[in-house]
């Protein structure tokens, strides 16, 4: 949450909200707009398709929007995209033809896409936020949305999935409303020379080696999202609640790391600190994708999986704490949208279909893979420390 002083002057109203209202929204797209898509005629490969339209138009948003913060304004930025997000959505609701969905799902795709580097970016112009716990209280936004509208669907219908949708974008709109004068030493610092953005960015070792490692670690989750249950449940018999559980306690633990590892006012963000928690991410996910590719007790499992709270949380703490140390204030909007771009979309989504090209659910060869990527996201990890502290 923010700290006391924060609060206290008024300037981040809203911060306390933006992460919650946008992760559960998260909460709601991933697990049902398949549902949403069915319920309006859509087959299963019209449904794949959409939602590969949707993941190619959030990449674009990420890498396209954000850097043109440099000169409209984070916060007026936000705001805007924030609005038309929730609108398009709001539009999908009353669209039956398939073309016309696609249409509207690409378009909202894009600025709902963009929104994430554009809150982080919010988030972190301010040198005290503590970042983690902000992100911890978006986990927690994820799971309780996901439980809400679920029961909303068995009680009213597939109709709540975008209702439930345009609420919590519409939270992000009001929260990112909130958020007054807390960007003005990021506009007193803006060189709005085309150099100063995207462009120098891209030119930089030391934010291509930051990437490519949060990129890789984040990879290893590819075949957790992809075949893990289905694998787990052919292999332990295990239904659905106790996939369910494995998976909670990944989040519980996910949450617990981003609370208590992202730095403070008290312990702020260092470049040493932000390797270390890289590191410490890499090595969790070797260790964690080697346990469960030997299909182990149930028992070991369950508690492999709590070092998701290093695969992910570490990892994610020690990218964004890392960008904050290493990036100019008035250059981290663009180096948000590169960075949401390559780890949430084209790197992971580029080791998906590798896996699906040789690995499934039967074997466990994805397992193995992933510990590999993760070792190698390591060693990216560690020669970024080695660049970024001569530079």
């Amino acid at each position: 949450m923010a700290t006391a002083t924060q609060a206290g002057d008024g300037r981040v109203r809203g911060l306390s909200l933006v992460y919650p209202a946008y992760y559960g929204y998260l909460g709601i797209v991933t697990p049902y707009m398949p549902l949403w898509l069915a319920d309006r005629g859509f087959a299963g490969p019209a449904i794949a398709f959409a939602g590969a339209i949707v993941m190619m138009a959030t990449t674009f948003g990420q890498l396209a929007l954000p850097s043109t913060a440099l000169r409209l304004g984070l916060r007026r930025l936000t705001i805007f995209v924030a609005l038309l997000a929730m609108l398009l959505t709001a539009a999908m609701g009353a669209a039956h033809a398939q073309g016309s969905i696609l249409v509207l799902a690409a378009a909202s795709g894009v600025f709902c896409g963009a929104l994430l580097p554009l809150l982080d970016g919010m988030v972190l112009s301010f040198p005290d936020t503590n970042w983690g716990r902000l992100r911890a209280c978006g986990s927690l936004g994820f799971a309780a949305s996901g439980i809400a509208c679920g029961f909303a669907i068995d009680r009213f219908g597939a109709w709540t999935v975008i209702a439930a949708e345009t609420f919590m974008l519409g939270l992000v709109l009001w929260g990112s409303a909130g958020v007054r004068s807390a960007l003005a030493h990021v506009a007193a610092t803006t060189d709005l020379s085309p150099r100063r953005g995207l462009g120098v960015l891209v030119v930089r070792k030391d934010v291509w080696l930051l990437m490519l490692a949060v990129a890789l670690v984040n990879s290893g989750h590819a075949y957790y999202y992809t075949f893990a249950n289905l694998h787990w449940m052919a292999v332990y018999g295990a239904s659905a609640s106790s996939v369910g559980l494995l998976w909670a306690i990944g989040v519980g633990a996910e949450v617990a790391v981003l609370a208590f590892c992202s730095g403070s006012a008290d312990v702020p963000p260092s470049l040493q600190r932000s390797v270390k928690l890289l590191l410490a991410g890499a090595a969790a996910g070797v260790l964690r994708w080697s346990i469960s590719a030997l299909d182990p007790p149930f028992g070991t499992l369950l508690a492999a999986q709590l070092l998701h709270g290093f695969t992910f949380g570490a990892t994610m703490a020690g990218g964004m704490q890392a960008l904050r140390t290493i990036v100019a204030p008035n250059q981290l909007p663009a180096a948000l949208g590169l960075f949401a771009g390559l780890v949430h979309g084209i790197v992971i989504g580029s080791v998906t279909l590798l896996i699906g090209r040789w690995s499934g659910p039967a074997d466990t060869g994805g397992f193995w893979f992933m510990a590999i990527v993760c070792l190698l996201g390591g060693a990216f990890a560690a020669q970024f420390g080695r660049v970024a502290r001569r530079q």
